[in-house]
């Protein structure tokens, strides 16, 4: 009798677990809902504006438009990328209270992350 009902019990846990993985799964985004459909509407931007920009050019001049989108989805990424890592060495400087040659590296750091970035916007005007 009591096999009965633990076996029944697991049988409801399964279909339980089941159920609740299935609905974790269907708000996930799959790779191919990624790829085919741009959320961020910055970059959206962007890659229209490229887009755009590269009809107006002479056809000798152009790129394929897939290149010209892998180009400015790799500018942006890297734009993110460096602000963010800006903004934590900021952080880090503000919160510091250490010897003053580890405040002078994180302005070192701080600064060659903001050339880079600087570089990588030109990149993306480029483009």
């Amino acid at each position: 009798m009591k096999a009965k009902r633990i076996k029944k019990l697991l049988c409801i846990l399964l279909c339980l677990g089941m159920t609740t993985a299935a609905m974790a799964q269907s708000k996930t985004r799959s790779i191919l809902d990624r790829v085919q459909n741009e959320s961020d509407p910055e970059l959206g931007e962007l890659i229209r504006a490229a887009i755009e920009n590269q009809e107006n050019l002479r056809s000798s001049d152009r790129t394929k438009p897939l290149e010209l989108i892998r180009k400015v989805t790799i500018s942006y990424t890297q734009i993110k990328l460096f602000d963010r890592q800006i903004a934590e060495v900021s952080r880090k400087i503000e919160k510091e209270t250490g010897p003053d040659e580890l405040r002078n590296e994180l302005m070192l750091a701080m600064t060659e992350l903001e050339a880079k970035r600087m570089t990588e916007l030109a990149n993306l005007r480029e483009v």
